[in-house]
């Protein structure tokens, strides 16, 4: 199907294209984007080491996967999504809502671009493994309001995923 520019949509929606996730591109958009707050409530487990999580995006696309280790926090949002995060980015990022539960709060921040590629993209993640995002997924890195710093590290997160998970600042 030809779209009203004259690309292929059929063919702009089935290649993908590998990315640096430190593309200047994406580093400078990052630096220039707004502010996002993460909103919501998360269940959160600690990790024995081993679990092998496949975060699953709402449209059951397989963002990526990874290998928990010991101490590791698995976290699962509320639409299902499933992911690991280490336990000391874990404590600067959520809370725990109440004592004796395993569901915490978020508290954390990122600045988020849209996807500038204007195709599917892939990319190596901070966590060794490929990240994969459609044509409307954003890239996104967090953020420290108190000091202005981005974390470093951007990553890819699904539109309906970022849309249910963060609320402009």
């Amino acid at each position: 199907m030809i779209d009203e520019t004259g690309n292929n949509k059929e063919q702009d929606e089935t290649s993908v294209k590998e990315i640096d996730r430190h593309d200047p591109e994406i580093m400078k958009g990052l630096e220039d984007a707004p502010t996002y707050k993460k909103q919501g409530e998360v269940v959160a487990d600690v990790a024995e080491g081993g679990e092998e999580i496949v975060t699953k995006l709402a449209d059951g696309t397989d963002e990526t996967k990874n290998i928990a280790n010991p101490g590791d926090m698995i976290i699962t949002n509320p639409g299902g999504e499933k992911y690991i995060v280490k336990k000391e980015t874990f404590e600067k990022r959520y809370e725990l809502k109440e004592e004796g539960d395993n569901v915490y709060s978020a508290k954390g921040h990122c600045k988020a671009i849209d996807n500038p590629y204007g195709t599917p993209i892939t990319m190596m993640a901070s966590w060794g493994k490929m990240q994969n995002g459609k044509m409307d997924c954003k890239l996104a890195d967090t953020y420290d309001p108190e000091t202005g710093e981005l974390g470093g590290e951007p990553y890819i997160i699904g539109a309906e995923e970022f849309d249910q998970t963060y609320k402009p600042e």
